[in-house]
């Protein structure tokens, strides 16, 4: 995870929802009236539908973390997220990244149902919720399928804490948990990855080292710069 998302992670998190219902006062858009409609209020079905799509998501995200398949394949990708999660455990009001989560969803819901309740769901703040919901629950319905999983949404709502996951924390982390466990070596890893076998692999590494091949590419490990803006502005 880069460091600025572990260091700012939790001011990301915490602060785009109340950020976006500020500024949504204030941005006139006249197009966002043309598919929302006047005024400043939800209507019921589109409340409930976005309110659904978000918990698809965290739900989802919170749950899914807590599978053991293996090796282990899937990670959180919003660094701010994950550096949410971990100031919530230094605060000690969450035990795990499954807890963390829980109260970042709790949060999520709060402000949207905060600007409804208030009239300050602006047209454009309704498309933006219904935007952020859609891709919420498209990039989150996956973790709904890692298993296997022993932890069932009713842990998730009577809850319970699960057990500590810091291999979700980044693509480095759930490399290393694998490595380290035995589940799958960086070689094996890498070589799924670029679709190799382990001997085509080992001679791409050794030409990549001379300079002579650039197969593998760069920096394997990189965060991508636009992912991370993304998430600078969508709570996804």
């Amino acid at each position: 995870m880069s460091s600025y998302g572990e260091k700012y992670g939790w001011i990301v998190s915490l602060m785009q929802f109340p950020v976006w219902v500020a500024i949504s006062s204030y941005i006139a858009a006249p197009w966002a009236v043309a598919l929302a409609g006047a005024g400043n209020h939800f209507g019921l079905a589109t409340l409930l539908s976005s309110l659904a799509l978000f918990l698809v998501d965290d739900v989802g995200t919170a749950i899914g973390m807590q599978a053991k398949e293996q090796p282990r394949m899937v990670y959180e990708q919003n660094s701010y997220l994950v550096g949410g999660w971990k100031q919530m455990q230094r605060w000690g009001v969450a035990k795990t990244y499954t807890s963390a989560h829980r109260l970042f969803m709790i949060w999520f819901q709060f402000w949207v149902v905060f600007a409804h309740v208030v009239g300050m769901a602006t047209p454009f703040f309704r498309v933006f919720i219904v935007v952020t919901a859609v891709i919420k629950a498209f990039s989150g319905y996956r973790w709904w399928f890692v298993g296997p999983n022993q932890y069932t949404i009713t842990d998730f709502f009577s809850f319970k804490p699960g057990r500590i996951t810091p291999e979700r924390d980044s693509q480095d982390a759930l490399i290393e948990f694998n490595d380290e466990t035995g589940l799958e070596s960086k070689r094996e890893w890498m070589a799924r990855l670029t679709g190799l076998d382990l001997s085509q692999l080992d001679s791409d590494i050794e030409g990549y080292k001379k300079g002579y091949r650039r197969r593998l590419g760069g920096k394997v490990f990189s965060e991508s710069t636009i992912a991370a803006i993304f998430y600078l502005f969508f709570p996804v």
